[in-house]
């Protein structure tokens, strides 16, 4: 019985790997996703050192923060290691991964609200406190807090002063928030309803923060109707 096998052309074999130029290699990997990579890498080790590179991982990161509308700066790519680039690259990806993985659909509503009271969580551990200029009230008003999409800064208001703190790259070891920038505003600037009755002012202030390429522009509301804008308080170039 005749074979039914294709016949191998005589002649060198091609290596895809090594024929190919290492250019088109990259553009096929700035045309992938991060796991798309990490994927081409696993193929063999020469994909895995020519791809593992701070070039490859630090475009993937930049184009994983424009995809989830992450401040690109939260990440010091120059002043990583390419491990923890390809990490935070990934991030988002192996979190949804383990999301669908652990999750289960709640059939009942009794079984949802048995979850609402009795969550499955473990203490947090503090590894820093930032402390206001302005105590915040017992019921947590008179103060404004908001992380930067990025997790790596966090703008504070507390009546007096717009501060912007560093609180250490997302996935690094812990660090001891630093204050980047602050600008205090001048007295009488968010005027308070009947300021003679410290009851009645019980709403906190509004923040709302926008990224805009490297620097953020944040608006505040507070007080007797005052709305301030205040563009580009953080700019890094």
């Amino acid at each position: 019985m005749a074979s039914s096998r294709v016949a191998r052309p005589a002649g060198p074999r091609l290596s895809t790997i090594e024929d190919t130029p290492s250019d088109v290699w990259y553009e096929i990997a700035a045309l992938s996703y991060p796991p798309e990579i990490a994927s081409l890498q696993s193929t063999c080790r020469a994909l895995k050192g020519l791809l593992f590179q701070r070039q490859v991982w630090g475009a993937a990161l930049k184009a994983m923060c424009r995809q989830n509308h992450l401040f690109e700066p939260s990440y010091p790519i120059q002043q990583m290691t390419v491990a923890a680039i390809q990490r935070c690259a990934l991030g988002p990806y192996v979190f949804k991964r383990m999301v669908h993985r652990h999750s289960s659909v709640v059939a009942r509503m009794e079984s949802a609200q048995s979850l609402m009271k009795n969550p499955a969580t473990k203490p947090v551990d503090v590894t820093a406190r930032i402390k206001f200029r302005n105590q915040p009230k017992p019921d947590g008003s008179g103060t404004g807090v908001f992380l930067v999409p990025g997790g790596r800064f966090m703008v504070t208001f507390d009546g007096d002063a717009l501060t912007l703190w560093d609180v250490g790259v997302a996935g690094g070891p812990p660090t001891k928030p630093s204050q980047v920038t602050q600008i205090a505003f001048p007295p009488g600037t968010f005027p308070m309803h009947g300021a003679d009755n410290p009851m009645a002012n019980t709403a906190g202030p509004g923040i709302s923060v926008r990224i805009r390429g490297d620097s953020l522009r944040v608006v505040i509301a507070y007080g007797r109707g005052t709305v301030v804008f205040v563009n580009s308080f953080l700019s890094i170039v």
